[in-house]
């Protein structure tokens, strides 16, 4: 776009000389056009595109800027009584005006004009800028139009479009007859197209973030419905299968001391006893351990902090991993959905340690404020390239990251993570304590900070 400006610069600078000194002819309506006209309208042209340059994926909040300085960049390069920016961004087949400049804003807002009918109509469906210099007497035109043209002569309507898609109209228009040119014309064309682009991108920009309103969405709807699965499985094993496993073993129990008392002599029998009531004593074990993995009843009766320091201390220190935990100001019990949220990534961490990290040592610190919750996990072990990390690989690596990055984000919370290969692993959580989840900014996209 800066080189379509800078070409259109040079060659205004040689047709307004050529003005200037009569050796060349002026626009093609007859009208000789000063240097510092042709100067003016290059410079608001360069304006525009400076405008849109400056904004990296624009997106709807701030496209009304880039709107407002368009048009008035044109008003400006052009000298129209009144201009507009009409867009196809509410409805199907409809312009309605977006930006305005010397109109009322009365009705504005009620009148949409069909694709395909009027000034501005007809430009949205042909894509052709058109140049009209008595609006009043061309039948195309609809008394509506820019609120109503009663008092309007001169109109110029250029296509906003980037390639073949038509994304709206810009329109400049005069109360005097004959005040707009061919020259006009072909700026307001060019700014057009440099609007286009800035159009574009606000819309992708838009889709991106419905798209991913509604991927949160469905990933809190189905974490919910995990959690809620979870409990629901470790409350029918605590109450089902942990009760007769329980029953089991105590029967066992009796018929060993049974068979040992009255059939001392039978060496086979209560081998075989002790075999299954060791067997019955392991299962309730593994029945206790997945009603942990799946919901502590800790979690919910005495909190996050008793919940981690149990957890890990069950499932590090059997595999000769010491574990050292400390809590700072959590005396008052957090929102659910944050106790939850770092029981899970300590779960998910401790799983690592045990898969890859080789350590001897884990520490993790609780700190709460009522502002705020941090959670802090290190280990000594092996560590790694965090840069490596970018992407879930096929054999599934960088998956827990990601789901703890997407766990943490809906609650608007963010992970810093900070290793190196012998130096171990550190990763700190932060999550703001807040009346209402749904207070927090959707765009929240911090992620995983690395380094």
């Amino acid at each position: 776009m800066r080189v379509k400006a800078d070409a259109h610069r040079k060659e205004t600078e040689a047709h307004g000389a050529a003005v200037a000194d009569g050796s060349g002819k002026g626009p093609d309506i007859g009208t000789a056009i000063s240097r510092e006209k042709w100067f003016q309208r290059v410079e608001a042209l360069e304006r525009t595109v400076r405008a849109v340059n400056s904004l990296r994926w624009v997106h709807m909040q701030n496209i009304d800027a880039v709107l407002d300085t368009a048009i008035g960049n044109a008003m400006e390069a052009i000298g129209g009584t009144c201009g507009a920016i009409l867009l196809a961004d509410k409805e199907p087949g409809m312009l309605y005006h977006r930006v305005h400049r010397g109109l009322s804003a009365r009705r504005l807002d009620e009148i949409h004009i069909p694709v395909g009918e009027g000034l501005t109509g007809t430009v949205a469906k042909t894509g052709e800028t058109i140049l009209v210099r008595e609006a009043r007497s061309d039948a195309r035109a609809l008394p509506q139009e820019l609120g109503g043209i009663k008092h309007l002569r001169g109109f110029i309507c250029a296509p906003i479009k980037r390639d073949n898609d038509i994304m709206g109209v810009i329109v400049v228009a005069s109360n005097e007859p004959d005040r707009l040119d061919a020259e006009d014309a072909r700026i307001l064309s060019s700014m057009g197209d440099c609007l286009g682009i800035a159009v574009m991108e606000a819309a992708m920009g838009r889709k991106i973030s419905k798209g991913m309103a509604r991927y949160q969405a469905l990933l809190k709807h189905a974490l919910q419905a995990q959690e809620d699965e979870r409990k629901r499985l470790a409350r029918e094993l605590h109450d089902e299968t942990s009760q007769a496993l329980s029953s089991l073993t105590y029967r066992l129990q009796a018929a060993l001391q049974m068979a040992e008392t009255h059939c001392s002599g039978d060496a086979r029998l209560i081998e075989i006893l002790q075999k299954t009531h060791a067997s019955a004593v392991q299962s309730s074990k593994e029945v206790v351990r997945l009603m942990m993995d799946l919901r502590p009843t800790l979690l919910d009766d005495l909190g996050m902090p008793a919940a981690i320091y149990r957890y890990a201390k069950d499932t590090l220190e059997p595999k000769g991993i010491n574990v050292a935990m400390e809590c700072i100001g959590s005396e008052h019990r957090l929102p659910t959905e944050v106790e939850v949220a770092f029981f899970r990534v300590t779960q998910g961490l401790i799983s690592n340690v045990l898969k890859h990290s080789y350590a001897k040592n884990v520490s993790i610190r609780v700190e709460c404020s009522p502002s705020k919750a941090l959670l802090y996990v290190e280990d000594d072990g092996n560590g790694f390239n965090v840069e490596k990390i970018t992407e879930i690989e096929p054999n599934g690596r960088g998956a827990g990251l990601f789901t703890m990055r997407e766990r943490l984000r809906l609650i608007g919370g963010t992970a810093h993570l900070e290793s190196s290969p012998r130096h171990g692993t550190r990763i700190t959580v932060t999550v703001p304590i807040v009346k209402d989840l749904g207070d927090l900014a959707n765009d929240q996209d911090k992620g995983l900070d690395r380094r």
